[in-house]
């Protein structure tokens, strides 16, 4: 335990050594004070700052310039939630070489809160402005402002080298320490540019009010002038209603939430369907409790789940983001979706999930990925699902539908992990789609495992390309899809317990990677992790008055990397990967 003055002096050296740290693009590198992560504390918890640690990247790519390449991340992962900085990379060579960059998120270097996370790029069409959507936080009350919690977004005309401030979208009076709990918050946000209007882009996230609410809606906001303004926040879409009228739950209001929204912009127009006119979908996963449970039965549920059903839906705008249907279309029906664990699982004489073997992983499996052909408007979800094997070990699912989101193909499973390996579980999958027809899956499995040490867990990352066909029956999945090649990212295996821990587990992968195309390029980001030994937190900070401790992980443990693909007319090939860092 470090009293206030050798806590200080722990700091000193702390940042001493830091400076002489090269592989690490962390925000301790410029020796933020000690009484700036005092705030970091928790009433009543132990939190671990995770120095050194990379998690949930992001990339975008000038739809006008494929040699401009943007990335971000957060940097130096926080236990509890959020990191402490967004890392930022760029490129003006097309990957050969990165500059670091820094969006004004921590408030203890000119920006606004205490904490960010969530981060989410998307470039305008005409590749003049590129937006970065994130949800900021603070663990304790910062004075002279309201905002301790909310949606921003930022802007850089100079792809990527320098930002706006952020702007709040959505906000709260909420800080992680707050014993009451009863503001507003929001989770999961996402930001899409419109395809086909420079002008237009739009934020979207899920809002729980108040905060212990189990009841979440599809909130936003959308810009038609650049980013100078944005429309007040709106509601997209409430799921209570629409499981209600249908009888899919249980009718008590509470018991249900629609996260994880992501909105893809149909093209403007189509040679095949005229009514794949630039409409606006959002695509949300609704979670929500069985018809015949309580609202203690759904409330209190953990795996294996008994109470809680999972669908993936869309919702329609026609007028840009203005308004939107109210009915969704349910693309994937209810499916019980299971945590992964590094060893698999136990059952009970009839097969039923009992529990996990191994280390639980922070992998969050309610979170799909969407995208759209450019060229035509098929558009594809990939998703994670416990559907495809008689043992539930989680898999890669894919869904497609060729009229624009009003009906889909029935789901097939799409990663090519072997069926027999030692340890087949696959998850994480992240979709996009190039203008000649490749479908890109990017994902990560445990096929080079041998299971002999349950706390040393070979992963990987890999791409799943296909190509689509004419026939919407055809191929090789028969949903239209031909399977061309599978493409290892990570060059060697690397070990799945040596991200950061959270409640959730261990998050070497996070909850979701990132995924993107340009012309008939993938461009992949992902992070890994490092091999240790690594050494034990040291106490930073505690407060017995509140039952606090700050634990500081000066480890290197997990970083971004990216991966760009090439596509040829019959094969695809990995050009580069690179490490982000300084």
């Amino acid at each position: 335990m470090l009293s206030f003055n050798n806590k200080f002096l722990f700091y000193v050296l702390l940042c001493t050594a830091l400076l002489f740290l090269t592989a690490s693009t962390s925000a301790f590198g410029n020796c933020l004070s000690h009484e700036c992560l005092d705030r970091q504390e928790v009433f009543g918890a132990t939190t671990t700052i995770f120095h050194g640690s990379a998690v949930e990247p992001t990339i975008a790519v000038n739809p006008i310039n494929k040699k401009h390449i943007v990335a971000a991340w957060q940097q130096d992962r926080i236990s509890n939630g959020g990191a402490l900085n967004a890392g930022i990379s760029y490129s003006n060579d097309g990957g050969k070489t990165w500059h670091k960059s820094e969006v004004p998120f921590q408030v203890c270097r000119g920006g606004i809160n205490q904490r960010s996370g969530d981060e989410w790029l998307s470039y305008s069409a005409d590749g003049s402005r590129l937006y970065l959507c994130a949800s900021v936080l603070n663990a304790t009350q910062e004075p002279g402002t309201e905002n301790q919690f909310g949606v921003v977004v930022t802007i850089s005309k100079d792809n990527g080298a320098t930002w706006s401030v952020p702007r709040y979208l959505f906000s709260s009076m909420e800080f992680i320490s707050d014993p009451t709990q009863q503001f507003a918050n929001s989770d999961k946000t996402s930001i899409t540019a419109d395809p086909n209007n420079a002008k237009r882009a739009i934020a979207v996230w899920a809002t729980f009010n108040p905060s212990t609410s189990f009841h979440g809606n599809a909130q936003g906001s959308y810009t038609v002038d650049g980013g100078k303004k944005w429309s007040a926040v709106q509601q997209i879409y409430d799921p209570f209603p629409d499981l209600t009228q249908h009888g899919l739950s249980n009718g008590i209001q509470n018991d249900n939430h629609a996260s994880n929204n992501v909105v893809v912009i149909l093209p403007k127009k189509s040679k095949r369907k005229s009514r794949l006119s630039g409409d606006w979908l959002n695509f949300t996963v609704r979670v929500y409790a069985r018809p015949t449970a309580t609202d203690t039965q759904f409330t209190n549920d953990h795996f294996p789940l008994q109470y809680t059903l999972t669908d993936i839906a869309v919702v329609r705008s026609k007028n840009h983001g203005k308004t939107w249907n109210p009915e969704a279309t349910v693309i994937v029906p209810a499916y019980v979706n299971n945590l992964v664990f590094t060893g698999g699982y136990t059952y009970d004489g009839f097969g039923n999930i009992t529990g996990g073997i191994g280390a639980l992983m922070r992998n969050d499996q309610t979170i799909p990925s969407y995208t759209v052909n450019p060229s035509n408007g098929y558009l594809y979800v990939a998703y994670q699902s416990s559907a495809f094997r008689s043992d539930q070990l989680q898999q890669i699912g894919i869904v497609t539908s060729r009229d624009g989101g009003y009906t889909w193909s029935n789901a097939v499973q799409i990663n090519r992990t072997p069926a027999q390996s030692a340890n087949p579980q696959a998850f994480g999958p992240f979709v996009a789609c190039t203008k000649n027809g490749r479908v890109g899956i990017l994902y990560f499995d445990f096929r080079n495992d041998d299971k002999v040490d349950p706390n040393s867990t070979k992963m990987d990352a890999w791409l799943a390309i296909y190509q689509e066909e004419k026939n919407p029956q055809g191929g090789s999945t028969g949903i239209g899809l031909d399977f061309v090649t599978e493409i290892r990212l990570s060059e060697e295996s690397y070990i799945a317990q040596n991200g950061p821990r959270t409640s959730q587990g261990f998050m070497t992968d996070g909850d979701y990677q990132f995924l993107t195309a340009h012309n008939n390029n993938f461009f992949a980001i992902y992070t890994k992790s490092f091999n240790g030994p690594f050494s034990p937190p040291t106490v930073f900070f505690t407060d017995p008055v509140h039952s606090a401790t700050i634990l500081l992980d000066d480890n290197y443990r997990t970083a971004p990397f990216v991966s760009i693909i090439k596509n040829q007319k019959k094969k695809a090939s990995l050009i580069s990967t690179t490490l982000l860092q300084d």
